[in-house]
């Protein structure tokens, strides 16, 4: 082997050192000696080589994903059981609270054990036992009204008998009955009594004039 062949590899081996010390982005200037090169190999020292345990590729990154790192991925879900603090809000299907009485706060829901004002003729409210049995009781009855009232006093009277009826029911509600309504005549004479009274298996319609035609009543009682 000739002294210029030796030259020859040793420059060759001089520029692929250098050039394997640029890949490492260090900086290797034109003309540098291969005597100089071992102290730019020393910069090399320091320089990431894995993160995470994972190498760079031939360009020299490094692609991590959120697994390499320990996290979730930008899209991900979780189950109810991952969720340990906070409330979660009704918008969200949640109660808003983390307790019970929160909770109905929340939704507008009462206690399981509570109680309700009973009705009276003027404010709403639940029904006493009492009267749930009274209006269970309720009596309804269908009457015919004809023409042909006798006069009495003022005025004239119409007595209609009615089984069940006593001088103590105490009548709640009259109304047209269905059969009439949409009959002018009927209604209108319906419309000309005044005052209502029971007797025993009786009811009783006052008004200052004789109507004209035939009605039918609904009536209502409750039970003495």
């Amino acid at each position: 082997m000739s002294v210029q062949s030796e030259i020859d590899r040793i420059e060759a081996a001089r520029d692929d050192i250098a050039e394997a010390i640029r890949e490492q982005d260090v900086t290797v200037p034109a003309g540098t000696k291969l005597a100089a090169l071992a102290d730019l190999v020393r910069q090399i020292v320091g320089k990431v080589r894995t993160v995470c345990g994972k190498g760079p590729d031939d360009n020299g990154n490094i692609a991590l994903s959120a697994s390499d790192v320990g996290a979730a991925a930008s899209s991900h879900t979780h189950s109810a059981s991952d969720i340990t603090s906070g409330a979660l809000p009704v918008s969200r299907g949640g109660t808003g609270a983390t307790t019970a009485s929160g909770a109905r706060t929340a939704l507008g829901a009462a206690a399981s054990s509570h109680t309700h004002a009973a009705a009276t003729t003027v404010s709403d409210g639940f029904l006493s036992a009492k009267d749930k049995a009274r209006l269970d009781a309720a009596r309804v009855w269908t009457i015919t009204v004809p023409t042909g009232w006798q006069a009495a006093g003022d005025g004239y009277r119409c007595t209609i008998p009615v089984a069940g009826v006593s001088a103590d029911t105490q009548i709640v509600a009259v109304a047209l009955a269905p059969d009439y309504v949409g009959n002018a005549a009927a209604e209108q004479a319906a419309a000309a009594w005044t005052y209502l009274e029971t007797d025993s298996a009786y009811i009783r319609l006052y008004a200052p004039s004789p109507p004209d035609a035939a009605f039918g009543l609904i009536v209502a009682a409750l039970p003495t």
